[in-house]
């Protein structure tokens, strides 16, 4: 199902062997996890994010919803396996191995802050799903997604957040542009990332939130950003001293995104050195995980 002209959202039928798998690791209450999938004709593989059950339900359902998982995949012209997926016909068997845990999130969270790149919003998703549907209403922690993109299409149906913009020249641009704001775009047409996390937010009000950014507006998740989002958290909590305060801040998406938000990881894949915008600004009191 194409969501935007560079991706799709793919859906696979999986074995029950690895459905057994999933269920016996419970990896949708537990963990951020993934699947690895194989290109046949080649020793490639890759690791991808599997979407959790959309609240919208926008995602294809079967009469046993658990045998079906969705990946949302772009379509990368440098990507071998991504040009091998994006190719295929409908009912070809792809060969999968999982599933993998990438992060088990604990239990005592209470805030959350997610910095996404392009599909790097899979695994935000999943961690949304995951903190919400696992915790009473009273003890659900808090959680901002900052996702970015190359692309407006990708954000159509929320306006993106433009740290420089007033809402005297908003409205200016509204009223002089003959293109609509992203968030008049009507609903048949917009984003159906999009779609999900407003319909998050609508359910978790005061508790899920998120923001869009597009490289090619240059509207970009800066040094200022990051640093407002970090003293906005700081200040919600002075009032909750007598309380524990665990909160964590994960990015998700390409080697370059994560670089440059959070330093590389090391060549065996573990966290390495804090470095890149973050290694510049004060996280104390974060835990700082790249994915």
């Amino acid at each position: 199902m194409p969501v935007s002209s560079t991706s799709s959202i793919f859906t696979i039928s999986s074995s029950s062997s690895l459905q057994h798998k999933i269920a016996a690791a419970e990896t949708f209450t537990k963990a951020i996890w993934s699947v690895q999938v194989k290109q046949p004709n080649l020793t490639i593989a890759r690791f991808y994010t599997p979407l959790p059950p959309f609240l919208t339900n926008q995602l294809p359902k079967s009469s046993v919803p658990s045998l079906e998982l969705n990946f949302l995949i772009r379509k990368d012209p440098f990507g071998e396996l991504s040009r091998y997926l994006h190719g295929l016909k409908p009912g070809t068997s792809v060969e999968i191995r999982g599933p993998y845990e990438e992060y088990h999130i604990d239990k005592d969270l209470d805030e959350v802050l997610f910095l996404a790149g392009g599909t790097g919003i899979a695994p935000a998703l999943q961690l949304a799903y995951t903190l919400f549907n696992r915790r009473e209403q009273a003890k659900m922690p808090r959680m901002h997604i900052l996702w970015a993109n190359r692309h407006v299409e990708d954000c159509r149906g929320v306006e993106l957040d433009n740290e420089n913009t007033s809402i005297i020249s908003r409205m200016f641009k509204v009223f002089t542009s003959d293109t609509p704001p992203e968030s008049d775009v009507p609903v048949e047409k917009q984003s159906i990332i999009v779609k999900e996390m407003k319909a998050l937010e609508a359910q978790y009000n005061g508790i899920f939130s998120f923001s869009c950014y597009a490289d090619e507006r240059k509207i970009l998740i800066t040094d200022k950003v990051l640093q407002s989002r970090i003293a906005d958290s700081s200040q919600r909590r002075a009032s909750f001293d007598n309380r524990r305060n665990k909160k964590l801040m994960m990015i998700s998406g390409p080697d370059g995104f994560i670089s440059h938000y959070a330093g590389p990881k090391t060549p065996a894949g573990s966290q390495g050195l804090l470095g890149g915008v973050l290694g510049r600004i004060d996280t104390t009191g974060w835990i700082v995980w790249k994915l």
